[in-house]
């Protein structure tokens, strides 16, 4: 362990080259290139926009279904043709 710390303290201090500097800077200040396209950001948007209209609509359907049958349990109608006076 103490030979690896070793090989460490003989490491020596170098100068960089000024184009180096400069090198950064302007891949830091380079634009960033487009990752994703913007056509297939707003085909995502159109596809979750759809899916959560069609997600509501189910849901309105669903609890119109669910009144009605809330309703036809409430009203007793009794049809006995069998047995008509």
């Amino acid at each position: 362990m103490k030979e690896e710390f070793d090989i460490l303290n003989k490491i020596k201090k170098v100068e960089a080259p000024d184009s180096l500097w400069n090198g950064i800077q302007m891949a830091i200040h380079q634009p960033v290139a487009e990752i994703v396209p913007i056509s297939w950001i707003r085909l995502a948007a159109a596809i979750l926009v759809l899916s959560l209209v069609t997600e509501i609509y189910t849901l309105v359907q669903t609890n119109q279904s669910y009144k009605q049958q809330e309703i036809s349990s409430l009203v007793n109608i009794n049809q006995n043709a069998l047995y008509h006076e």
